[in-house]
């Protein structure tokens, strides 16, 4: 049995108000690529193939239309649903995909809490039963150990409830199978990338290494982390396979890759990655202003956050970074440690250059561009006001 192991995917994520559609595209079809030149049986996804759960009509049609390029070449598909993804809307296309042996998971099998998923090879000498959980948010820990009559159990902690629905699938596998669970969460002690969503990937939402299947999964086939790597702590062999572009800052200079997994029933698999190379890199870029004038041409179409060594703020630096660095999506001014008697005397400022300067002490970065035009905005709607007021009759 051969699979290909991806996650988080996250089509329609923009990148500063920018479309990265035609980067998702590219590396969609090297996906696609990759598992049609391996040759895979069935390409597992675990979770968030979506950013928004509500994605934009051009994301669903690209997400769509990769399933059922894969389904044409032959290769089985299933999805779990991760935090990011809409399951009402994954539940909507359910019936059609699945006709076309595209399987998708949104919700919690009430008889096995997993979707048991039986895929054959493509001589159909050997077979994998693949275990799909979706994204369980914490209120539904309860519900499900009412299913698991256990009526009453209060997890103290996310961990307790996962493992306890983990020892609950672990009862399904087969020895004369090639045994994988693919689930959307994090493990704890995991590394994450950056680009993870804040309320479901601190600690709260960590399961511990403890509660991971010990015996009869040969492969864990995660997603949710960012960050590509070895899942940490499990004894079975298994991986976080990572997103697929760098989504954000986070992500900087990381290597983007899917997991080819060879396998067959009763032996230690083989989990290769596979670099994808496709969409544009993210660079953190240090510099002064006049260093930037030099190193134009330096970072190809890579989209670029900008630290910039100034001595005081600059009224307009982000323009003029971009008059620089056009692929400067975000600037962040850098100032020296001063003295308290150094700090500029206020009343010598713009009023737009001591907002800047208030906002550096609070925030240790420069206020970004749309914030500093509401000011500039608001500013002028406020000096108006007083020249109204000022010639209006007593």
């Amino acid at each position: 049995m051969r699979l290909l192991h991806t996650s988080d995917w996250h089509v329609g994520k923009q990148i500063r108000n920018r479309s990265r559609m035609d980067e998702f595209e590219a590396v969609l079809d090297e996906l696609v690529q990759i598992a049609v030149d391996h040759k895979v049986d069935a390409v597992l996804i675990a979770g968030d193939v979506f950013d928004s759960k509500v994605p934009p009509p051009e994301a669903e049609k690209l997400v769509y239309e990769t399933l059922l390029r894969l389904h044409f070449e032959g290769i089985r598909v299933i999805l779990t649903a991760g935090n990011h993804d809409n399951e009402r809307r994954l539940q909507a296309v359910r019936g059609v995909l699945g006709a076309l042996d595209i399987t998708i998971i949104c919700e919690l099998n009430k008889d096995t809490f997993a979707e048991l998923i039986e895929v054959p090879s493509r001589d159909g000498s050997e077979h994998a039963l693949v275990a799909a959980l979706p994204f369980i948010p914490e209120k539904y820990l309860i519900s499900s150990a009412d299913l698991m009559q256990e009526a009453g159990a209060k997890y103290s902690r996310y961990s307790d409830g996962i493992a306890a629905i983990l020892r609950a699938v672990e009862s399904h596998f087969k020895p004369d199978a090639l045994n994988v669970l693919t689930a959307h969460f994090m493990v704890s002690g995991s590394r994450v990338g950056g680009g993870e969503n804040e309320l479901t990937i601190g600690m709260a939402y960590a399961v511990e290494p403890a509660a991971l299947p010990k015996s009869g999964v040969q492969y864990l086939a995660l997603g949710h982390v960012h960050k590509p790597q070895a899942i940490p702590g499990s004894l079975v062999p298994g991986e976080y396979s990572g997103s697929l572009l760098q989504l954000d800052f986070g992500e900087v200079e990381q290597d983007k890759r899917v997991i080819v997994v060879d396998g067959a029933p009763g032996k230690m698999v083989k989990a290769e990655p596979v670099t994808v190379t496709a969409g544009r890199r993210l660079i953190d870029v240090h510099d002064t202003l006049d260093g930037l004038k030099s190193r134009v041409g330096d970072f190809g179409d890579a989209y670029l956050r900008v630290f910039v060594s100034l001595d005081a703020p600059v009224s307009g630096l982000f323009d003029e970074v971009r008059e620089i660095l056009p692929n400067a999506v975000h600037v962040v001014g850098e100032y020296p440690q001063r003295e308290a008697e150094e700090t500029p005397d206020v009343r010598s400022l713009k009023p737009v250059e001591q907002f800047d300067l208030y906002f550096q002490k609070q925030k240790k970065t420069s206020p970004p561009e749309e914030l500093v035009a509401a000011f500039n905005e608001t500013w002028d709607e406020a000096r108006l006001q007083e020249k109204v007021d000022a010639s209006a009759p007593a």
